[in-house]
């Protein structure tokens, strides 16, 4: 027996062309302006013939749906796959605002939660650093630090011990009050001191660091936010240095006039300043 269109496309059944065209034009309308005009229909034209497409039990309502979804396409033999994929890629588009939404408010509500600090956050206690430029070689690092061990454990005795032994070889001249790297040495005994007999005081931080670890990120964010202050801050002091370089550049210094030519017989400049260099004038003019 032939469907009343004549013809199908798989599950949807297409509509005569009478009432394919209101069809389509409804679906149309509601793909555009959304489903309000369908509801109005149903209320009011809920028993009109040409309207029972919008009715679940229609055969023409899959059609309908599709046409809504696929437009020109709807009836269509591959059209129910393209519905779908339509509809699973809407779905999969929704999910994907939804949790960029809920991300986004997220980080919204903690930037709302936390301020940024703008106090300095204290020192670290066992952070030693070579002297900016220093050139040393790993092998007479390894030395550096086998001695601050070992006079850390053994104490000073340990040290004058080695002083005295070693005090001509050029490897442990670091241990000379005078040398570039003694207050490297210095920082590294006093850490290895600290570690080795910890004081009640470092018992109680490192337990508040276990008991609450959330106290070691806000040190940590509290780091953070003074390094990006320093950067900002240092920033705007080269934002500043550029902007008065570029203001110095667009001098004419060529573009003068000679409003008078004073002569000096001999002896008479004996008391007057010795002439500025070209150094020391820029000095001057960016002071």
């Amino acid at each position: 027996m032939a469907d009343p269109a004549g013809e199908s496309a798989g599950q949807v059944i297409l509509p005569p062309p009478e009432i394919k065209a209101i069809v389509d034009k409804t679906a149309d309308f509601v793909a555009k302006h959304g489903t309000a005009l369908e509801e109005k229909i149903l209320s009011r034209e809920r028993n009109v013939k040409k309207f029972e497409f919008l009715l679940p039990e229609s055969p023409y309502h899959a059609y309908y749906k599709q046409r809504i979804v696929l437009g020109d396409d709807a009836g269509k033999p591959d059209a129910a796959a393209a519905a779908a994929a339509a509809k699973a890629k809407a779905a999969r588009d929704a999910q994907a605002v939804a949790a960029e939404q809920a991300s986004i408010t997220k980080k919204a509500e903690v930037k709302q939660q936390r301020k940024r600090s703008t106090e300095k956050p204290p020192a670290d206690e066992f952070v030693c650093k070579l002297p900016h430029g220093l050139n040393v070689s790993p092998q007479d690092i390894d030395v550096i630090l086998l001695t601050a061990q070992f006079v850390a454990r053994n104490g000073r005795s340990f040290l004058n011990s080695v002083l005295t032994r070693e005090g001509r070889n050029p490897q442990f001249q670091f241990l000379r009050s005078d040398h570039l790297l003694f207050g490297f040495f210095t920082s590294l005994v006093e850490s290895y001191v600290k570690v080795l007999n910890p004081s009640q005081q470092i018992h109680e931080k490192l337990q508040k660091a276990i008991d609450d670890p959330m106290d070691m990120l806000e040190l940590a964010l509290q780091k953070l936010d003074w390094r990006l202050k320093e950067e900002e801050e240092e920033a705007a002091r080269q934002a500043d240095k550029d902007r008065e370089q570029e203001l110095f550049n667009q001098i004419d210094w060529q573009d003068f006039t000679i409003v008078e030519t004073i002569t000096f017989n001999d002896g008479e400049d004996a008391g007057l300043p010795v002439p500025l260099t070209e150094n020391e004038l820029l000095a001057l003019c960016n002071a």
